[in-house]
């Protein structure tokens, strides 16, 4: 593996947006650049120096976006969220988007009959794809009836869809996952995923992702449960061309 999905991730932002404030919550991690704020989930792992995000305040965008390719995953979060700062800005992602479905909503009669896997965790996954063939959910640490991740080796390549959390980005496993998934259908969703068309070359089909659209106070963006992000901003999904 290299670098090269990363590269042209951080590739199209501007060397003159300043990053004005990061918070590290326990759910999400938030940068803000002017009005502009991503999201991304916080990352888990605090194996290497942890960051300080006091002092990444006053770098330009482009420069904290590079901490995607840390290491250690709380700093790797800090720069999945300065690229959807960028990448999801609402005005963009009003224009291309086919609408604010929710992604499993979206292909769930599509999955009837078929093999699923869903990469993360996700609430009312066994109720959305109750007509799928077999579901298969990959954890990094498994629950009752999940698998773990490792066997994303064996089960992804014989699947029809294929749904992967966008923190996958941030514990670098994004490029492999998807080299794996490509028999099928891959939809990569969360608030966590860019709305960057790089992705498809790699082969994603589908974004599924989230625009911050309310700025008020980013520390309390980045405290609040996975289900109330919406509350702050729109879904957005984008489909190869």
């Amino acid at each position: 593996m290299t670098w090269e999905l990363y590269d042209q991730l951080t590739a199209p932002l501007p060397g003159d947006w300043i990053v004005d404030e990061v918070v590290i919550g326990p759910t999400w991690t938030a940068v803000r650049s002017g009005v502009q704020v991503g999201i991304s989930a916080t990352g888990e792992g605090t194996f290497r120096p942890s960051p300080d995000a006091a002092g990444l305040t006053g770098r330009t965008l482009r420069e904290v976006a590079g901490l995607v390719k840390s290491w250690n995953f709380q700093e790797a979060g800090i720069g999945l969220a300065a690229i959807n700062a960028w990448h999801n800005r609402p005005e963009r992602t009003r224009e291309i988007s086919e609408g604010d479905t929710d992604s499993f909503l979206a292909h769930a009669a599509a999955c009837k009959g078929r093999q699923v896997a869903v990469v993360g965790g996700f609430p009312n996954l066994k109720r959305v794809f109750a007509d799928a063939a077999e579901l298969s959910v990959l954890e990094r640490i498994p629950g009752m009836g999940e698998y773990p991740d490792p066997a994303c080796e064996y089960l992804l390549p014989e699947q029809d869809y294929v749904f992967i959390t966008g923190s996958a980005l941030v514990n670098k496993t994004m490029p492999r996952l998807l080299e794996l998934s490509g028999n099928a259908v891959t939809v990569l969703l969360g608030p966590s995923v860019p709305c960057a068309e790089v992705l498809f070359q790699y082969g994603a089909d589908e974004l599924g992702g989230f625009s911050a659209e309310k700025c008020r106070d980013i520390c309390e963006m980045a405290q609040i449960s996975k289900a109330s992000i919406f509350e702050w901003g729109r879904r957005y999904r984008v489909r190869r061309g």
